[in-house]
């Protein structure tokens, strides 16, 4: 009997594959295997570059967010004196 190509039938439930619908099979179930790896795969990577994006627009606007809130800073301190001068507390 040639072993490359069995007559052979599989039983799946209730159905009867042959093998070259047994290869079908596999072929796709394998192929939906590595469709949906390389999807996350590229979802993964996505988010990545965005959370590594953010980092570094945060790093950047690090600075420029201290002088604001430093400049907010000196702005209330002047505030509060001027009401303390109106009201003489």
């Amino acid at each position: 009997m040639d072993r490359g190509k069995s007559s052979m039938t599989f039983y799946y439930g209730n159905a009867v594959k042959s093998p070259e619908v047994r290869r079908q099979v596999v072929t796709s179930f394998q192929e939906e295997i590595v469709g949906s790896a390389m999807r996350s795969y590229i979802n993964e990577k996505e988010r990545y570059q965005i959370k590594n994006v953010m980092i570094s627009g945060y790093q950047e606007m690090a600075s420029i967010n201290l002088s604001i809130a430093c400049e907010g800073l000196c702005l209330e301190d002047e505030v509060q004196e001027l009401l303390d001068k109106v009201f003489g507390e």
